[in-house]
């Protein structure tokens, strides 16, 4: 055998090199796979790069994971926060899905005794085992409600949606399925609603808690509609079971911006990350990730750049007619009670026009998106139980529970970009602000009516004044 010179050794070594200083470069090497520049880059720009990033399945780019999926509605942040510009919310087409159990209440039946007669109402229907509800999806183990994703890397997806298409539509089964949809928030300004007090929403709270009383205790004026007590205004806090405040999503079931942003990684694209895990296929039990998708560090610099998303700002009025219009629609919207949840200002933050807090609009939807990615012990200690759909009779009133939103609560939009952020409601159902005015239900009915009463010139006012609150400028347009 000959042997190799000291030529033909040191070119093997350069050839080495510059094929790993290649690789590195086109980020498919371990190095790239790890760091992808988080040393380099500012981590601003390095998480508008991870925002805006276009996951693929078995992605080179993933710090130790698999990248895209296995489940996931979007490939990115951004496909779902775009309108308005990098940040805002989305079109019907990026709705999330959520579906909602509950257990079928019996209808009541009337019977006979010796002549009078009696309305029976039969006993609540038991609570099913939680290991034949984690079959269907894992998530029941422990909650009352799961994503309902729109792709998969998988190739069994489509055989599970027709087994579960199966499964939901079995009319005489106990246990009933909702599927709605979660429309996607605006993130601008949401940094500054991260920092808001809780003293200050609860000071809110106490001061609408406070007007109802003096409304429902003065004495009713001649020719005046007055609202009953269900119509008055009362948010509430929305308190989570570890005791901390809800302020993020549509049911304020998220405490803090970086929980918000994690989830929406590990449950809109698949990502696995630190504290979030991903959502596994609901037909494998034994799933786990590969590793994470994302670092700590990259975490830390998408949730920064998330935070840096300004506030949206009051478009400035075309003419001096312009301006009279939109203040006179913003007098409109005070005096028929609508600044009473959007408060134009809470905390130290000016132009949200929110107080985040819980109220009942009438419609009802017990799903509480996100909830289920919040790490659990497995013991199953505190899970909720199954909400009873009593089908035999109108329910007016639910009882509001101690933790969390029930099906009829939601938190208060933030109004400030509202013209860029259609279509409206919780679902994406409204596609004009009139058209969402005309669903507010509950505790918004009075305003609701109030609306309503309006002459055309003075709701076109109040529309012209929402029409005002838009999302940023974005930096170098004009």
């Amino acid at each position: 055998m000959k042997p190799t010179n000291s030529i033909e050794r040191g070119g093997v070594v350069i050839a080495v090199l510059a094929v790993g200083l290649l690789a590195s470069n086109l980020g498919l090497g371990p190095a790239a796979e790890k760091e992808t520049g988080s040393k380099n880059k500012d981590p601003l720009s390095e998480g508008k790069e991870l925002f805006t990033r276009e996951w693929l399945p078995g992605d080179r780019r993933s710090y130790a994971g698999d990248g895209l999926g296995p489940m996931y509605n979007a490939r990115s942040c951004a496909a779902c926060h775009h309108l308005g510009g990098i940040g805002g919310g989305g079109p019907n087409g990026t709705n999330v899905g959520i579906v909602s159990v509950f257990l079928r209440q019996k209808e009541a039946f009337i019977v006979e005794v010796f002549g009078c007669v009696f309305r029976i109402k039969p006993k609540p229907p038991p609570q099913p085992d939680r290991a034949k509800l984690a079959k269907i999806h894992p998530a029941l183990r422990t909650d009352n409600s799961f994503p309902f994703h729109r792709f998969s890397t998988d190739e069994e997806f489509d055989k599970w949606r027709n087994q579960w298409s199966q499964i939901a539509n079995v009319d005489d089964s106990p246990v009933g399925f909702h599927t709605s949809g979660r429309n996607p928030l605006a993130l601008f300004g949401a940094g500054l609603i991260d920092r808001i007090p809780v003293e200050a929403l609860e000071e809110i709270a106490a001061s609408q808690a406070w007007n109802a009383e003096m409304v429902l205790s003065a004495p009713a004026e001649p020719e005046t509609q007055i609202p009953s007590w269900n119509e008055i205004p009362m948010g509430r806090v929305a308190r989570l079971k570890d005791g901390r405040v809800g302020r993020f999503g549509w049911k304020a079931q998220t405490a803090t911006l970086r929980e918000f942003t994690l989830q929406a990684c590990a449950t809109e694209i698949g990502l696995e990350v630190p504290g979030f895990p991903q959502a596994p296929p609901p037909w494998k039990t034994d799933y786990k990730a590969p590793g994470l998708d994302l670092s700590a560090e990259q975490c830390d610099a998408l949730v920064k750049f998330v935070r840096s998303l300004p506030p949206p700002v009051r478009k400035p009025p075309e003419t001096q007619q312009h301006a009279a219009e939109i203040a006179a629609g913003k007098t409109l919207f005070e005096r028929i009670g609508c600044a009473v949840c959007h408060q134009p200002k809470l905390g130290d933050v000016e132009g949200i026009y929110s107080d985040l807090l819980l109220h009942d609009l009438g419609s009802s939807d017990h799903g509480d998106y996100g909830s289920f990615m919040l790490a659990r012990d497995g013991s199953g200690a505190g899970i909720d139980p199954l909400p009873i759909a009593d089908t035999s009779e109108r329910q007016e009133f639910e009882k509001k529970p101690e933790f969390g939103a029930s099906s009829r609560e939601w938190r208060t939009p933030p109004l400030w970009g509202l013209r860029d952020s259609a279509p409206y409601m919780h679902n994406g159902e409204a596609d004009t602000i009139v058209d969402a005015i005309g669903r507010h239900w509950g505790e918004a009915s009075y305003s609701e009516r109030q609306f309503s009463g309006l002459s055309l010139r003075e709701r076109q006012q109040l529309e012209l004044f929402l029409l005002s609150l838009g999302a940023p400028e974005e930096k170098g347009k004009k």
